[in-house]
């Protein structure tokens, strides 16, 4: 799947995320792929145990712990394998 800007998504609960989250993919910020060695556009590409994974920036409908209780986070970075396409007229 092609990760754009605007594309609303929901996060399935799991370790990184437990409460799951709504939002919209956006670019990374300067600052975020800086740290990760780059990004392209709204998602960037790592090598994983079991092969590449993609991660996608997603800016949260409304703020959220992590799986550590830190937070609340107003965007984040989020394993493509976590997301779903959403409505824009879903809640």
């Amino acid at each position: 799947m092609a990760w754009t800007d605007g594309t609303r998504v929901q996060v399935a609960p799991h370790a990184f995320w437990p409460d799951g989250a709504n939002g919209i993919v956006r670019p990374f910020p300067s600052f975020a792929a800086e740290l990760c060695g780059g990004a392209d556009g709204c998602f960037r590409v790592t090598d994983g145990a079991r092969g590449p994974l993609t991660i996608v920036w997603v800016v949260f409908d409304k703020p959220v712990r992590d799986g550590d209780g830190d937070g609340p986070y107003a965007e984040g970075e989020i394993l493509s394998e976590y997301l779903s396409l959403r409505n824009s007229d879903a809640s």
